[in-house]
């Protein structure tokens, strides 16, 4: 293996391990306090469920009014904290999360 791909492997697992850990520690508080309002208890609950959080290409039963579908596809989950945010979200400061309906405040 040539150094240079070593190199690449190490960051790349660090970068990952980094990203668990991330993933595992939400800073739901914080994101409260960024927000200025709290976060949905649906929201608040499955960043608890450490399982689901870790998973991905999920199928989730949700009753939505706005939508005729009754599940809800995720990928995968995103940490749940303030550099997550401003990644995700460049240049705004605020954003009201109403399931998965975002408005710039």
């Amino acid at each position: 293996m040539a150094r240079s791909e070593s190199k690449a492997r190490l960051r790349a697992r660090t970068a990952s391990e980094k990203f668990k850990r991330r993933l595992e520690s939400p800073d739901l508080d914080g994101l409260e306090q960024h927000l200025g309002r709290p976060l949905p208890v649906s929201f608040r609950a499955m960043y608890r469920d450490r399982g689901l959080i870790l998973s991905n290409n999920l199928l989730i039963a949700v009753s939505n009014p706005l939508e005729p579908a009754h599940e809800c596809y995720i990928a995968w989950f995103e940490p749940a904290d303030i550099e997550n945010f401003r990644a995700v979200w460049p240049g705004y400061s605020r954003v009201e999360i109403l399931g998965d309906v975002r408005h710039e405040c």
